[in-house]
């Protein structure tokens, strides 16, 4: 049998009020929902000089018109216009804007999540 140690509070993960703190995006890429949607997966790492910064946020927009509103927000946020052909994940990467976080229920459990975007 072999022993793993990992703090608890690793486990749980970082605590991070709701509230609206600037972000970094990280990553981006696409996958298959249940529906077999498309859907945009995000990794952002929240930045500043004060906690929670570096902490890792995922967030998610499913890629179907009746929530382009949310895609629409982030390049208001972010200040990126896309072409008429649409977009690369890649051109993404490094975008910055203020991600305001909610306190969320999902399956039993509470989790930070991506409400909205806001210029810097």
């Amino acid at each position: 049998m072999a022993h793993v140690a990992i703090p608890r509070a690793e486990l749980e993960g970082p605590q991070v009020d709701p509230g609206t703190y600037p972000g970094r995006l990280d990553k981006a890429k696409i996958r298959k929902s249940q529906a077999q949607n498309d859907v945009m997966q995000l990794s952002w790492t929240l930045t500043g000089t004060e906690p929670p910064a570096g902490v890792k946020i995922p967030d998610q927009i499913t890629l179907i018109p009746e929530a382009y509103w949310k895609l629409q927000a982030l390049f208001a946020a972010t200040g990126i216009t896309p072409g008429d052909g649409g977009f690369d994940t890649d051109e993404l990467i490094g975008a910055e804007c203020n991600l305001v976080l909610v306190e969320d229920e999902y399956q039993g459990n509470k989790r930070i999540k991506v409400n909205g975007y806001a210029p810097l």
